[in-house]
């Protein structure tokens, strides 16, 4: 009898976690682009601003503009004419948003594919494959494929680069996923004992290891 309650007891730790990450996990990932974008992409956008046509950027623009009035189709179409044109650094950030607009066009399965074909292209400048690793494992744990987590992102969270808290966060997530909830605590001391763990990262650690009982 103890051992039904036991189980009952880790279904629920592990419900709670899946709340958290659905609560969370989006905001994970617009951080990870917004610092490639923003704070650590200052310096590839003075790049970009030198090394590309005014053309390139209104046609990057445009698509944004079509993607947000719901004209996905043409915002993917002009995405894929830039990235064909070899748009220099434009034609890396289009494929990273063709990529996001095709999980709703064409389903999760599709865009995790595109994710990991920019991972695997290194002509790709390595913060945007990076970047691609964290959504593609996001993709993979949304999609139960909590394995193939840590061979997208293991590489982030042993090094010592800008998304490494993400990546073992990440990492941690799948090992909830796969029921190690033992596994999952280490990992997540790891983020809350760091001392260079952004302090609502740290938070979030710690509640989700408070979640599953760590």
């Amino acid at each position: 009898m103890a051992d039904i309650f036991q189980e009952v007891d880790e279904e629920l730790r592990q419900e709670r976690a899946a709340k958290l990450w659905n609560k969370y996990g989006i905001y994970l990932i617009a951080a990870a682009v917004a610092i490639v974008l923003a704070i650590g992409g200052s310096r590839m956008y003075r790049e970009w601003q030198q090394s590309q046509k005014e053309e390139t950027s209104s046609r990057y623009q445009s698509a944004e503009r079509k993607a947000a009035d719901g004209d996905v189709e043409g915002a993917r179409a002009e995405l894929s004419a830039i990235v064909r044109d070899g748009g220099g650094g434009y034609a890396a950030l289009a494929r990273l948003r063709d990529a996001n607009l095709a999980i709703k066009a064409d389903g999760a399965d599709a865009a995790r594919t595109l994710y990991e074909g920019i991972i695997a292209d290194t002509a790709v400048p390595v913060a945007y494959r990076d970047v691609a690793r964290l959504h593609a494992a996001r993709l993979a744990l949304d999609g139960g494929d909590g394995a193939a987590v840590d061979g997208l992102v293991g590489t982030l969270a042993d090094g010592d680069g800008p998304w490494r808290h993400t990546a073992i966060e990440l990492r941690a997530l799948a090992l909830i996923a796969a029921g190690d909830n033992g596994g999952a605590s280490t990992v997540l001391e790891t983020l809350i004992d760091g001392a260079d763990t952004p302090a609502l990262l740290r938070a979030r650690a710690a509640e989700l290891r408070r979640a599953i009982g760590g």
